[in-house]
C-alpha cells in the first residue's frame, strides 16, 4: 500500500498501522433495523461523519449476517467504518451505544489515538483511496479488516490530535454550512424548476384554453385539442450501450471514451463525464453519441434512474455505456425535448419509479418494454416544439444557477478533503 501521503509528516510525530492504536470489536447479538439504536450505512453521511438517522435507504445490505438478523455492537466513543463501498467513505464516532449493520467495523480506539482524531484521519481521501484500492468484489465491492487494519496512519502525540480534531470540528462546520446552503439553494430552484414544467407539459400554453379529462387520474385534465397515447407511437428503436473495463480518467482529444451514469443528469448532457478507453479496444463505433441523441438512463437507484437528456454539444469518440438507453424517436410525431421535459415531471417520473425492477433498492433498471408503455399527453406537434422552446428560455438562468451551484458545492468539498488531509498530516500549523 502507497504510504505517500505520510512522507512529509513532522519528524516528532510517529506512523503507525492501526490495527496497534484501535481494537477491532466482533460483539454480535440477534436485531434488526427496525430495532432502536441502530444505525445503518444508509443513516451515515459520506465523508462527514455525520448521522442521519431519517435518511432512507440507498444501499443495500446484502451482508449474510443481515439476512439473519445479526447485528454489531458498538458503545459510545467507538467508530463505525464502512466495509462495503467503502470510496462513499461511511464513518461516525458512536455518540451512545446501540446496534448497527455488519457491514459497519465497529473500532474501539485505544489510549494512544483520540476518538475525534481517529475519525477524521479515516475519512482522510487518502486513507479512503488505500482502502478501496484494496476491495474485492465487482458489484458490492467491500473492504476487510486485515486490509483497513494494515493501513498505516500518522500518530501525533494526544494533546496534538485534540488539538487538530477541534481545528477541523470549526473549520469543517463552516465549510459544511456553506455547502448546506448551497444545497437548499439547488433544492428551491428544482421545485421551481418542476412547477414550471408540469404547467407547460400538462396545461399548455394557452391558460384559457378548454380543458377535457385525460382518462388516466394521475394525468387529470389536459387541453381539449390534446391527444393521449402510449409512447411506443413514437418510438422507433431503443440501443444499449457498451461497458467495457475502462481507465481512471479523462480520455485526451484523440482518444475513445465512455460515458459515466452521471453524463446524463436532470436532464442535461455532461460530456465530460466519462472515462478514457485503452488504445487496444475494439471500439463499436455504431455506439458513438451524436448531437440530437436521445438519452436515458437505464440503472440507479429509485430516485435517479430513467434521468434524461437530449444531447447537444459533445466530444467526438464518445460512446454510450451500458447503463444508457439511446430512444431513437419519430421526428414527425414527437419533439424530443419535449418528451424529456414530460419525463422529469412528477406525472413522469411516477411511471418511470413505479416499473422500475431490482433485486435491490440501490440499483433497479428499466426495460425497454416498459419504455414502450409510458402514457404521455401529446399536443400537435408545433405546439410541443413551442413548449419546449419556452422552458428552454424560461429555464436557462435557473439551469446556470444551478451549474453555478453545484460547481460550488464540488469546489467546497475539495477544499473540505485538502483541509483534512493538510491538518492530519501536520502540514497546517495548530496551536495546542
Amino acid at each position: 500500500m502507497s504510504n505517500n501521503w505520510l512522507q512529509n509528516i513532522p519528524q516528532k510525530w510517529d506512523t503507525i498501522r492501526l490495527k496497534n492504536v484501535v481494537k477491532l470489536k466482533t460483539d454480535r447479538i440477534p436485531g434488526t433495523s427496525k430495532d432502536d439504536g441502530y444505525v445503518g450505512l444508509e443513516n451515515i453521511q459520506s465523508w462527514t461523519g455525520k448521522l442521519l438517522s431519517s435518511e432512507k435507504s440507498v444501499i443495500s445490505l446484502e451482508d449474510n449476517d443481515e439476512k439473519q438478523n445479526i447485528v454489531n455492537v458498538y458503545s459510545k466513543g467507538d467508530v463505525l467504518f464502512g466495509k462495503l463501498r467503502p470510496y462513499l467513505a461511511k464513518a461516525h464516532l458512536a455518540q451512545y451505544s446501540g446496534i448497527c449493520s455488519t457491514e459497519l467495523l465497529v473500532i474501539k480506539p485505544g489510549k494512544h489515538i483520540d476518538s475525534r482524531y481517529l475519525l477524521k484521519t479515516i475519512l482522510a481521501k487518502e486513507f479512503i483511496d488505500q482502502v478501496n484500492a484494496e476491495t474485492y468484489g465487482v458489484k458490492m465491492p467491500r473492504a476487510d479488516w486485515s486490509t483497513v487494519g494494515n493501513i498505516s496512519i500518522p500518530l501525533p502525540p494526544l494533546p496534538t490530535q485534540r488539538a487538530i480534531a477541534a481545528y477541523l470540528d470549526r473549520e469543517t462546520a463552516m465549510i459544511d454550512a456553506m455547502i448546506a446552503a448551497k444545497q437548499r439553494l439547488l433544492a428551491l430552484l428544482a421545485e421551481k424548476r418542476r412547477a414550471l414544467i408540469m404547467q407547460a407539459v400538462t396545461r399548455g400554453l394557452d391558460q384559457h384554453a378548454p380543458m377535457k379529462d385525460s382518462g388516466v387520474e394521475w394525468i387529470g385534465k389536459v387541453p381539449e385539442h390534446w391527444s393521449i397515447g402510449l409512447s411506443r407511437r413514437f418510438i422507433c428503436d431503443i440501443e444499449q450501450g457498451w461497458s467495457p473495463i475502462a481507465e481512471e480518467r479523462r480520455a485526451e482529444a484523440e482518444e475513445w471514451a465512455v460515458i459515466k451514469l452521471s453524463a446524463v443528469k436532470n436532464g442535461r448532457f455532461i460530456a465530460e463525464e466519462h472515462k478514457a478507453l485503452p488504445a487496444n479496444y475494439d471500439i463499436p463505433s455504431h455506439l458513438e453519441i451524436q448531437t440530437g441523441d436521445f438519452l436515458l438512463t437505464r440503472a440507479n437507484t429509485p430516485l435517479l434512474v430513467g434521468d434524461v437528456c437530449v444531447v447537444g454539444e459533445t466530444r467526438s469518440k464518445l460512446i454510450l455505456s451500458d447503463l444508457v438507453y439511446r430512444v431513437m424517436l419519430r421526428s414527425d410525431q414527437i419533439d424530443a425535448n419535449y418528451f424529456k421535459y414530460f419525463l422529469l415531471t412528477p406525472v413522469g417520473r411516477s411511471q418511470i419509479e413505479t416499473q422500475a425492477r431490482g433485486s435491490s433498492q440501490s440499483m433497479v433498471k428499466i426495460s425497454q418494454d416498459h419504455i414502450q408503455e409510458w402514457v404521455v399527453p401529446l399536443p400537435p406537434l408545433a405546439e410541443q416544439q413551442a413548449i419546449a422552446s419556452l422552458l428552454d428560455d424560461s429555464l436557462g438562468e435557473m439551469v446556470q444557477l444551478q451549474v453555478i451551484a453545484e460547481q460550488t458545492i464540488d469546489l467546497l468539498h475539495e477544499r473540505r478533503a485538502a483541509l483534512i488531509s493538510e491538518a492530519v498530516t501536520g502540514q497546517t500549523q495548530i496551536a495546542e
